[in-house]
């Protein structure tokens, strides 16, 4: 499993329930690793996907303590054990928020792709800063590039002692 995020220099994700910036060569990254894969997420990122739909071509799974949410384009699990069991948890999985949703797996990714995007954007939801973080270790890194007058970095994580997936 894998994660994928953008983060500013405080390692925010987000702000009132949305991304703090759109990088257009981001997304065009973000679809690039995801297409044709499962991507993971919370129901709060599900509802900031435009128009509140599935991301199209992947297999959506979004985790809720809701026992009556039904989605049309998505499955819902309600547990990480649920979750192995659908997809377990290979390289072709990708988690893409929120940060409650990092917080639970990101013990269980072996790699995070991470834009660091440079500078304060005021953020209202936060996830682990990896390089301060004793289970990632920093293994590539691009060049600084920019784009729309933001400036961002890419960054590969590997996680030293990923937690074994759990059989349900």
């Amino acid at each position: 499993m894998n994660a994928i995020f953008s983060a500013d220099s405080e390692w925010g994700i987000g702000k009132d329930n949305g991304l703090l910036v759109r990088i257009k060569d981001d997304m065009k990254r973000f679809k690039r690793f995801t297409l044709g894969r499962t991507v993971v997420m919370g129901h709060n990122t599900y509802l900031s996907l435009p128009g509140s739909r599935a991301l199209k071509d992947r297999q959506n799974i979004v985790f809720s303590r809701d026992s009556s949410l039904s989605l049309p384009d998505a499955q819902i699990v309600r547990s990480v054990d649920e979750l192995f069991a659908l997809v377990g948890n290979g390289d072709d999985v990708f988690v893409i928020g929120g940060a409650q949703i990092y917080s639970l797996l990101l013990p269980y990714c072996r790699r995070a792709f991470v834009t660091l995007i440079e500078g304060s954007l005021g953020a209202d939801v936060f996830v682990e800063n990896l390089d301060k973080s004793g289970d990632w270790r920093l293994t590539a890194f691009s060049s600084p590039k920019e784009c729309d007058g933001v400036k961002f970095k890419y960054a590969t994580y590997e996680n030293t002692r990923p937690t074994p997936e759990r059989k349900a």
